[in-house]
C-alpha cells in the first residue's frame, strides 16, 4: 500500500506506512529507503539525510544501498564533503563493504588526495581482484602519475590472485567429485 501511496505522490500516507513496516521490522531496507525517496521527492533534503543516516544506523551491513542516494542528498545541500564520514560509518560496521570504499576512494581523489585513493582502491583490490571498476580507477591514478611501472606490477598481482582462485575452484571441484 506504500508503494502505492508513494506512485500517486501521496508521499506523507506513504512513509505513514513505511514507518509501520519499520515499526514491525526494524531491518526493513525498503521501507527506509522508500521513506528517504519521498522526503528527496518533497525536496525535504535534510529529512531524507537524516532518514537514510538511520538506516545506516540500524541495518549498517546495508548502508551501501544510501550511498549515491546520499551523494545527491549532500551535493544538493552543498555538503558533499561529509559522505567521506558516512562511507567511514558503513565501513566501521561493514570493513569489506565495496561501494564504500569506492565512494570514499572516489571522494579522496577528488579532493586532491590521490595517494590514500590509491591505497583504498589497492586494498580493494586485494579482496575483490574481479572488480573491474577498482582495477580501471587505479590505473587511471597510476596513468596520472605517468607510472607504468605500478600498472604492470597490478596486472600480473591480479592474474596471479585470479589464477590462484581459479585452480582453488578446480580443486573445491575435484573433491567434491
Amino acid at each position: 500500500m506504500g508503494e502505492q501511496l508513494f506512485k500517486k505522490r501521496e508521499y506523507h500516507k506513504a512513509r505513514v506506512l513505511f514507518k509501520e513496516a519499520i515499526g514491525f521490522d526494524p531491518q526493513n531496507v525498503d521501507a527506509y529507503l522508500a521513506i528517504g525517496d519521498s522526503y528527496q521527492e518533497e525536496k525535504r533534503f535534510e529529512d531524507a539525510l537524516n532518514f537514510w543516516n538511520k538506516m545506516i544506523s540500524n541495518v549498517p551491513n546495508e548502508g551501501h544501498q544510501v550511498i549515491e542516494r546520499l551523494k545527491k542528498v549532500l551535493f544538493d545541500l552543498g555538503r558533499y564533503g561529509e559522505i567521506n564520514i558516512i562511507c567511514e560509518n558503513i565501513l566501521s560496521h561493514s570493513p569489506k563493504n565495496l561501494t564504500a570504499r569506492l565512494c570514499l576512494a572516489e571522494f579522496y581523489e577528488k579532493k586532491g588526495d590521490s595517494d590514500l585513493a590509491e591505497e583504498i582502491l589497492a586494498s580493494i583490490i586485494d579482496d575483490y581482484p574481479d572488480d573491474i571498476k577498482s582495477v580501471i580507477e587505479l590505473i587511471r591514478i597510476y596513468l596520472d602519475n605517468n607510472n607504468t611501472q605500478k600498472i604492470g606490477q597490478l596486472l600480473k598481482s591480479i592474474d596471479n590472485k585470479l589464477h590462484k582462485k581459479t585452480i582453488t575452484s578446480q580443486q573445491v571441484k575435484s573433491k567434491a567429485v
